[in-house]
């Protein structure tokens, strides 16, 4: 009998960390479309808020400084908004996070029961040659895993974060041109380095997918 080989770790074998990462966001991407547009333009416009609200108080501290211009009408709005900016940043940051939560949650569910489907279909006599158990265990790993993953590099604000940094750049660029240009020098460091992390998210999530297998055994 030909020897099927089934992929118990929820991803697709021989394309390496990176290539794991772009099937788990295709696959999200295929099937949570607009969650996903949604995730990206509340990250936005929380991205957006938290980049503003400096500047709000900059000018709020300026007009306390200059005794000359004082308007407390103006101050007063100044505040109004910086603390509005700084409450509706929290609520976007909230529910970018919430949908983060459900697609990623929802793309681990799909993985792993796909994946339980095809190894429940498979013939009797592949699971009589086979540890039945010890494979549906990597396949829920797997799916675990899926979501570790997600989290990891999309939640945690960590996306909201990267859309900040992207926005400050701009606007330093804008403003100040020759200044702005000292953000652009760390940029392929931190580019390198998520791009690294992200490797490292995934393969670490391996070596505890097989140490919690010993520990089982």
């Amino acid at each position: 009998m030909k020897k099927t080989e089934l992929n118990t770790s929820g991803y697709t074998r021989g394309k390496g960390s990176i290539g794991e990462l772009k099937i788990i966001f295709g696959s999200i991407w295929a099937s949570y479309k607009w969650w996903v547009i949604g995730f990206a333009l509340l990250s936005f416009i929380a991205a957006l808020l938290t980049t503003v609200s400096p500047q709000i108080l900059k000018r709020a501290i300026d007009l306390l400084a200059d005794k000359d211009n004082w308007d407390m009408g103006f101050f007063l709005l100044l505040l109004t908004l910086y603390a509005l900016c700084l409450i509706l940043a929290s609520v976007f940051k909230f529910f970018s996070d919430k949908m983060n939560f459900y697609f990623s949650t929802r793309i681990e569910d799909k993985w792993r029961y796909s994946c339980l489907r095809h190894f429940y279909d498979l013939p009797f006599s592949w699971h009589d040659q086979q540890d039945s158990g010890e494979t549906a265990g990597k396949i829920n790993e797997g799916g675990s895993s899926i979501f570790t993953i997600t989290q990891e590099i999309l939640g945690n604000q960590l996306f909201i974060s990267t859309m900040t940094l992207m926005l400050i750049i701009a606007y330093a660029l804008w403003k100040y041109p020759v200044f702005g240009l000292l953000f652009l020098l760390p940029l392929p460091i931190y580019l390198l380095v998520s791009y690294k992390t992200a490797e490292v998210i995934s393969k670490k999530q391996h070596e505890l997918n097989k140490l919690a297998r010993r520990a089982w055994r």
